[in-house]
């Protein structure tokens, strides 16, 4: 939390600026330091040996509780959790722990697969969120293929911006493969919006009628993708929401995930790399968005006509 002196302190733009940085710089370092395998072995202990003590002590010393709590799988496999509060709930008077599986839910309480049943007044589930990356809604592409039945069985899609088959389709956050535990994720938002623009500019500049990535593309981007998300702590053996794909010869399961740090991730979306998709153009000569030989600019009474000298072309040094 902050104190009152620090969120003064905020109201000067370079200090807010400033520890903006320190949080995404700190958040951004968690792929290199604590995900990817091959790296920072001596951070990765003492990661897991600060998890360990804090969790030991939030349970107050309670042997049975750490027993059942403390992940022995890797940090970083899943979500980080619990939260604030959660441990300290779970040894209330009025709580009790159950870690045998669920057998069976009746009309008056929970059976678990050990045999004991017990009886309950209300009963509230809250196992997580459906994650098969398949949008709520339906959609429909070239010849009549439907989004759902295409991520029916290998949500594979690119940069989790645009989807197989799906002209002129795009998605911000919620394809398969976004950094949602990579870094920043508002951060993230931004970078894909930025490349969504680009490709929006240029089809209204260039007389487009639409763009498709390329099928083959789609399946060699994702092979390489899966080959990377192998040597991550996400594909440690633990359950996960974000292992909800097939896993086969060459993928993981892992469809939440993108498998590098968010610098990685603005850098190949720094350009929208056309090679990879179809491109439709609205007439037969696909320059016809040249017009007639002038801009706006060229019509522009009083204009700068000149506007590309910039300051690098001054004439102050010359020899």
């Amino acid at each position: 939390m902050n104190t009152d002196e620090e969120k003064e302190s905020f109201k000067n733009p370079a200090t807010l600026l400033a520890y903006r940085r320190s949080l995404e710089t700190a958040s951004n370092g968690i792929f290199k330091n604590l995900v990817f395998d091959e790296t920072s072995q001596d951070v990765k202990a003492k990661f897991r040996a600060e998890m360990e003590k804090v969790m030991k002590q939030r349970l107050k010393g309670s042997p049975e509780l750490a027993e059942k709590l403390i992940p022995t799988y890797q940090p970083w496999c899943r979500r980080l959790t619990p939260g604030d509060g959660y441990l300290e709930a779970l040894q209330e008077p009025n709580a009790r722990l159950v870690a045998d599986p669920i057998e069976a839910v009746t009309e008056t309480g929970i059976r678990t697969k050990n045999g004991d049943f017990t009886e309950y007044d209300v009963i509230v589930g809250a196992t997580g969120f459906v994650n098969s990356r398949t949008m709520p809604w339906k959609m429909t592409g070239r010849n009549g293929v439907e989004l759902s039945e295409r991520y029916k069985h290998d949500t594979d899609g690119y940069l989790s911006v645009c989807a197989p088959d799906m002209p002129n389709f795009f998605t911000i956050g919620c394809g398969p493969n976004f950094t949602i535990a990579n870094g920043p994720v508002l951060s993230a938002l931004g970078f894909v919006s930025d490349y969504i623009l680009r490709w929006a500019r240029k089809m209204a500049t260039e007389d487009i009628k639409s763009i498709c990535v390329k099928t083959e593309v789609i399946e060699a981007y994702n092979i390489y993708l899966q080959q990377i998300l192998r040597r991550t702590a996400w594909n440690r053996n633990c359950e996960s929401w974000y292992k909800k794909g097939r896993a086969d010869d060459y993928r993981t399961g892992i469809t939440a995930i993108y498998p590098g740090s968010m610098n990685h991730f603005k850098a190949m979306l720094e350009t929208i790399r056309p090679e990879d998709f179809e491109i439709a153009y609205r007439s037969r000569n696909p320059f016809k968005f040249f017009g007639n030989g002038l801009t706006a600019l060229d019509l522009q009474e009083g204009a700068d006509l000149a506007w590309y000298l910039d300051k690098t072309m001054e004439l102050d040094h010359v020899l």
